[in-house]
């Protein structure tokens, strides 16, 4: 993986980052590292679920999105 890392803003529930907070504090982790596990785990998952597998290729061929994305 690579070391680059891009710096990104969001707007999220106060609950949710309440809990990621929470979970920081109990693993000695920082919000960032929650929250880019989190973000990985989920994409990792979104990987192998064939339903979003063909609407990601949908979108390619559809020239919605671009090799680089797809990849």
């Amino acid at each position: 993986m690579s070391t680059d890392k891009k710096r990104v803003q969001f707007r999220a529930p106060n609950r949710l980052i309440d809990r990621a907070d929470a979970l920081a504090a109990v693993l000695g982790e920082d919000r960032t590292d929650v929250l880019v596990t989190a973000l990985r785990e989920y994409l990792q998952d979104a990987a192998h679920d064939d339903a979003l597998t063909q609407e990601i290729a949908a979108a390619y061929y559809d020239d919605e999105i671009s090799f680089e994305q797809l990849k």
